[in-house]
C-alpha cells in the first residue's frame, strides 16, 4: 500500500493524487492484481473529492470489485469491500457498511494485518457505524482501541480524539470531553485547526448551557470557513446551529437549519432530543427513518416513544404526553424519575430532568422550586426531605400505554426511553 499517496488525498492535494493514480492506471493494463490496488486508490481519491455516489465513482467501485473477484486474492477482496462499504455507508445503508467493513475486517486478520495502515482506517469506519447503529458508548472502546496501533497515524489520532470529544458531548459528559479537548490543543495546535477548535468550544459551551457564547463561536468559525473557501463537505454549520437550538429547546429554529441537506443520522439526533423534550409530533417521521437507515438504538428508542405516551397519577390527576395541558414535558419527566426511585436528590435532577453535565445550586434551585411549585400546585403530589424530592406516601404513579394498558416497570422505561 502507498501510504505517500493515500496521504496526498488526506491532505487534498488532489492533482498531484490524480497525476499518480493516472500513472500506475496506465501501467497496469495487463496486470490485474496492479489494476485492483489503482481502482482502490482511485475510489478513495474520488471520495475525499467528495464524488463517491456519481455515476462515475459507482463504476470505479464496481470494476474494483470484480477484478479482485477474478483474482481471488483475499487483500483485493478485502479492500474491495471496505471501498464498498463505504458507498453503502455514504448511501445511509447502515446494516450493509457494517456487514462489508466486517468481512474486510475478517480478511485483514487472516492476513496479519491488525496493525496496518488499511486496518486503521477501517477500525475507524467500523466504528463509525457502530456509533449511528449502536449508539455512542459502543463506538467508544473501538475508537480507543485503534490510538493503540503502531499504525494509528498523526492525523488518525486526530480524527479519533475529534470523534471521541463529539462523543462525549452527545453523552452529556463534560469532564471526558473537556480532556479530549484538552488532548486536541495539546497535540494538534500547530496543525491550522482554527475553525475546528473554534467547533470544538461551541460544543463544550452547549453543555454548560451557554448558548449566546456557542452561537457567537459558530458564527465567527463559519465566517473563517467561507472566507477559507471550506466546503460544507467538511463542516456543516447547519446542523451544528440546529443541535444548538434543540438543546435550547428553540424547535422552530432548529426546523430551520434542517435541510435535504442534512445527514439523516444527525437528523434522528435531533429527532430524539425534542421528542425528550415533549414534541411528539414527529415521533412518527423518527421512527421511519430509524427503520429506514436500520438504526437499532433509535428503533427501540421510537418503540419506547410509542409506548409510553401516557402517565396516570392514580390520585386523579391523568397526563396525556400529546396534550399536557396539565403538566410541561420536563414535569411529567421528574413524576415518571420520582416513581421509579425513592428519593432524587438535586444533582440527579440537574442531570436528568434538566441534562446538565453538573448541578449548581444558584442556577438550578430556582428552576427546581418553580416545577416543584407548579405539580404541587394540583395537590401535596412531591415533597422535599433534606434536599431530597420524593413522592407523598399517598401520591403513587403509574404508566400505561395508549390502550391503557399497565405496563411493568414500565417508568424504568420511560426514563430510558426519553434519555
Amino acid at each position: 500500500m502507498n501510504t505517500d499517496l493515500l496521504k496526498l488525498i488526506h491532505e487534498g492535494k488532489y492533482l498531484e493524487a490524480q497525476r499518480q493514480i493516472d500513472d500506475l492506471l496506465a501501467k497496469s493494463f495487463d496486470n490485474n492484481y496492479d489494476l485492483a490496488i489503482a481502482l482502490f486508490y482511485l475510489s478513495w481519491l474520488q471520495r475525499g473529492r467528495g464524488l463517491q455516489l456519481t455515476e462515475f465513482a459507482l463504476a470505479t467501485t464496481g470494476q474494483l470489485a470484480s477484478v479482485a473477484l477474478k483474482t481471488q486474492d483475499p487483500y483485493l477482496i478485502a479492500l474491495s469491500l471496505f471501498r464498498r462499504g463505504d458507498v453503502a455507508f455514504s448511501k445511509g445503508s447502515l446494516a450493509q457498511a457494517k456487514a462489508d467493513w466486517e468481512n474486510a475486517e475478517s480478511l485483514f486478520k487472516q492476513l496479519e494485518l491488525s496493525d496496518s495502515y488499511e486496518m486503521t482506517w477501517l477500525s475507524y469506519h467500523l466504528a463509525l457505524t457502530y456509533r449511528d447503529l449502536h449508539g455512542y458508548e459502543t463506538a467508544i472502546p473501538r475508537l480507543q482501541q485503534i490510538l493503540n496501533l503502531n499504525s494509528c497515524s498523526h492525523n488518525m489520532k486526530y480524527k479519533i480524539f475529534r470523534e471521541l470529544f463529539f462523543c462525549y458531548c452527545y453523552l452529556k459528559e463534560y469532564k471526558f470531553a473537556y480532556q479530549c479537548f484538552e488532548t486536541l490543543q495539546s497535540l494538534f495546535h500547530h496543525d491550522g485547526l482554527e475553525i475546528d477548535f473554534k467547533l470544538f468550544r461551541t460544543h463544550l459551551n452547549i453543555l454548560k448551557k451557554n448558548f449566546r457564547g456557542a452561537r457567537s463561536l459558530l458564527l465567527t468559525a463559519a465566517k473563517e470557513a467561507r472566507a477559507s473557501k471550506i466546503g460544507r463537505d467538511r463542516y456543516d454549520f447547519s446542523f451544528h446551529m440546529a443541535y444548538l437550538y434543540a438543546q435550547k429547546q428553540n424547535h422552530t429554529r432548529m426546523f430551520h437549519f434542517i435541510s435535504k441537506h442534512t445527514d439523516p443520522i444527525y437528523k434522528l439526533q435531533l429527532y430524539e432530543i425534542i421528542i425528550g423534550q415533549g414534541s411528539f409530533e414527529i415521533l412518527s417521521e423518527y421512527e421511519t427513518l430509524a427503520i429506514e437507515l436500520g438504526a437499532a438504538q433509535h428503533i427501540g428508542k421510537a418503540y419506547l416513544f410509542r409506548q409510553l405516551r401516557q402517565i396516570s397519577i392514580t390520585n386523579g390527576l391523568v397526563i396525556d404526553l400529546e396534550q399536557t395541558s396539565k403538566f410541561t414535558p420536563r414535569e411529567i419527566y421528574f413524576l415518571a424519575l420520582l416513581a421509579t426511585s425513592s428519593s432524587v436528590s438535586k444533582n440527579h435532577i440537574a442531570r436528568e430532568v434538566f441534562q446538565d453535565s453538573f448541578y449548581e445550586s444558584t442556577y438550578h434551585d430556582p428552576k427546581i422550586y418553580k416545577m416543584v411549585s407548579g405539580i404541587n400546585s394540583f395537590g401535596p403530589i412531591v415533597s422535599n426531605q433534606n434536599g431530597n424530592y420524593l413522592l407523598n406516601a399517598e401520591t403513587k404513579i403509574s404508566i400505561v400505554n395508549a390502550e391503557k394498558i399497565k405496563i411493568k416497570n414500565a417508568a424504568n422505561k420511560f426514563i430510558a426511553a426519553i434519555r
